[in-house]
Parts: C-alpha cells; structure tokens; sequence
C-alpha cells in the first residue's frame, strides 16, 4: 500500500480545520499498535454493533488513526471486531492534527457513517466543538454535528430559546 508524503493532501475541504491526511490509500498496521482514542460517544462500545461486525464477512473499511500517538480517530468498534476476529492487522488512514481536531472527525465520521451518534452525544460533542474551535460558524459545527444550524446557535448561547434575545430578525418574525 502506498502511503503519500505527510502533509501532501487536506483530509478535509474546510479550512477551519487544519488536519491533514497523510495516508490517501490504506496502510496495513499491527493492531497492537494502536490506542483507544477519544470518542464522542458517551457509553463508550456498543457490544451488539462490534458483534454485528465480528459477522459480516467482507473487509471492513479502514479505521482513522492519528499518526503521532497511533490513537485512533474514528473505527474503535471495527478495531474490537477485528480483535475479536483473531485479526493481527487492520487497514488505517493516517491524518495528523491536535487533540481538538481528532475529535472533530470523529463527531463528523460517526454523523457520517456506522453506528450513529445520539442525539445527546451529539450535543454534549457540539458543546466541545465550540470550547476548542470557536472560530467555526454555526453551519460548519452543523455540518460535522448533524444537528442543525439553529440547534447549534442554541447551544452557543445566541439562538432562539436561549434566553435572552438574538432571534427576532429585523422587520420581526421571529426564528
């Protein structure tokens, strides 16, 4: 498998989010390799989603993984299915960024694909996402979330129902 020079390709298309691929294709690595990364799920693994896993017999696709620590990023069920597999490998994706940034991704590729999110995880991740990027609009916090635009102005502290004002827009009408 190849893998592309570090830093040569954004894993991302936003620019509010500095990490970058450093793997475009998948490299094989040693399962033991790797550490549990931060999750945005608040009860952790969901045992009857890793056995689904365990039982479907084609290749599972690759996990996320931060290169300077090996944490992984997004994949933590397919890491325990294919250890439960008897698998001495998995299938990677390398990207590089801060702590912040991992968690980012892994928030948008767990709206994005796999077991999904709940809407309380969601929350509580967008509450985390506005402490370490507050740069971020609204919609881009939406985006990566799955909750939208209003939900995350709200949670913000400047969208309806937050108390106090911010959403009448002029001429009235309210949100």
């Amino acid at each position: 498998m190849e893998e592309a020079e570090p830093g040569s390709a954004e894993l991302s298309t936003r620019p509010d989010v500095p990490a970058r691929a450093l793997s475009m294709r998948p490299v094989t690595v040693s399962i033991d390799a790797l550490l549990p990364g931060d999750t945005p799920r608040l009860a952790g693994i969901d045992r009857s989603h890793v056995e689904a896993l365990v039982a479907v017999e084609a290749p599972l696709p690759p996990i996320l993984v931060r290169a300077s620590d090996m944490s992984v990023v997004d994949g933590r069920h397919r890491l325990l299915a294919a250890r439960l597999r008897g698998a001495e490998t998995i299938e990677v994706l390398f990207f590089e960024g801060s702590d912040a940034d991992a968690f980012l991704y892994a928030v948008e590729a767990n709206v994005a694909h796999g077991l999904p999110l709940s809407l309380a995880e969601r929350k509580v991740a967008v509450t985390r996402i506005l402490a370490s990027h507050p740069h971020m609009s609204d919609r881009a916090i939406a985006r990566v979330s799955g909750l939208s635009a209003k939900a995350v102005g709200v949670v913000r502290g400047g969208g309806c129902g937050a108390g106090g004002g911010g959403c009448t827009p002029p001429g009235g009408g309210g949100c």
